[in-house]
């Protein structure tokens, strides 16, 4: 009787160190996760370049041009735009990486505000193209550079959407991992 009463605690000793919670995977040996994480780097990554280079078309303007009154009135609204883009993608790029469940979800909300205000700033130069080709003819240097401005953050915009929706998609999956922490890799 003391023998088989032995057994019954040596594999309940068992059983009970089998018991003990286990570690959840990594978020870096989660495949879901780590294909959403590096699409919205993707993402990210495009949208960086694409300001970088408006970036240097706005500085090319302001070089270009042979007096701040010469100056469209729209390219000082196009240089804020670009720097809170900038900041904006950096910010995106650090929560990303660091898993910042928080950050992800207000990344996504300013995504949507950095959205209308490029689409805000698209027309506007657009009705401003409009407006000058039509007083001193579609062959003006700037018209040209304009012209590419506008195609590039209509390129931006629709990139924007789905760095809104990939990185509404991280938040959720980071939330359903139950990671409200920074996980070090």
């Amino acid at each position: 009787m003391e023998m088989y009463n032995k057994e019954l605690a040596d594999n309940a000793a068992m059983l009970r160190g089998k018991n003990v919670p286990i570690e959840p995977p990594s978020l870096e040996q989660n495949p879901k996760v780590n294909r959403v994480r590096k699409l919205l780097f993707f993402f990210i990554g495009i949208d960086l370049v694409f300001s970088l280079v408006n970036f240097l078309f706005v500085i090319h303007s302001y070089a270009a041009s042979e007096s701040l009154e010469s100056q469209s009135p729209n390219s000082s609204a196009q240089l804020a735009l670009i720097i809170a883009s900038l900041i904006y993608y950096g910010f995106g790029l650090l929560v990303t990486y660091r898993y910042y469940q928080t950050g992800l979800l207000i990344f996504s909300l300013l995504g949507l505000a950095v959205f209308f205000w490029t689409s805000t700033v698209i027309v506007i130069v657009l009705i401003r193209i409009v407006h000058t080709a039509n007083h001193i003819g579609f062959v003006a240097a700037g018209i040209i550079v304009a012209i590419i401005f506008v195609t590039i953050s209509f390129l931006g915009s629709i990139l924007q959407i789905f760095i809104i929706l990939y990185s509404s998609k991280l938040y959720t999956l980071l939330k359903r991992n139950k990671r409200l922490t920074i996980e070090q890799i």
